[in-house]
């Protein structure tokens, strides 16, 4: 649970895993203001929760979501001090970058892929990245053969697989020059840029397509 503002220090709500009531809430203050949209994933190391996530250091209140304008999202590594109750922040990726995806399998992630607009802002993003929160490094990185833009990418486990990132990303792209979007399915393990799949839709996606898949559904 988390209580942000843009102009405003960030706020973590931390329940225990088997709360009762709501006073067993415990807030946890950040040092600086900023904005987050999508969680990675968290751990805990005694009593320290870390928690990833995309976070923008301003947003305004109109919301320029999806536009070129819209201010920079960086991945975060936070440490939530239990005892403190004070929050640490370290930015460790100079990429822009949002809409994670992990294996939703795993509660402690090694591997997350992201959207990344580069260096700086832009119209949604150009790139896949693959990034290891254990070495928190980018390791494998994606792009189009030719001007595209990425939506929002969806990682599906491999039946029977054998690794956290033995998989598939999924995603619906934009190519601007055709006006078109195309279904597009990578291997999440290798990362190479040829993409297994490709489809060729009857008009274009707009931004913002959400998707969920179902195992072995009959």
């Amino acid at each position: 649970m988390i209580y942000y503002n843009s102009s405003d220090v960030i706020l973590f709500g931390v329940f225990p895993k088997k709360f009762l009531k709501f006073s067993e809430l415990t807030w946890i203050v950040t040092k600086r203001p900023g904005h987050i949209w999508h969680f990675i994933s968290a751990r805990e190391e005694d009593d320290t929760i870390v928690v990833f996530a995309p976070k923008f250091e301003s947003y305004e209140d109109s919301v320029k979501i999806h536009l070129s304008s819209e201010a920079p999202s960086r991945l975060t590594r936070f440490e939530l001090d239990m005892k403190s109750k004070i929050a640490e922040e370290k930015i460790f990726s100079d990429y822009v970058v949002e809409r994670p995806t992990t294996n939703t399998a795993v509660l402690n992630h090694k591997y997350t892929y992201l959207r990344s607009e580069g260096l700086m802002s832009r119209e949604m993003g150009t790139e896949l990245l693959k990034l290891d929160l254990k070495k928190e490094e980018v390791v494998a990185k994606i792009s189009c053969s030719k001007e595209c833009i990425f939506n929002e990418a969806l990682f599906i486990p491999r039946t029977n697989g054998t690794s956290e990132d033995d998989g598939f990303l999924v995603d619906i792209v934009y190519f601007p020059s055709s006006h078109s979007s195309s279904l597009m399915v990578w291997d999440a393990k290798t990362f190479q840029k040829t993409p297994l799949f490709s489809a060729n839709l009857p008009q274009r996606v707009p931004y913002g397509v959400h998707g969920i898949w179902f195992q072995n559904l009959k």
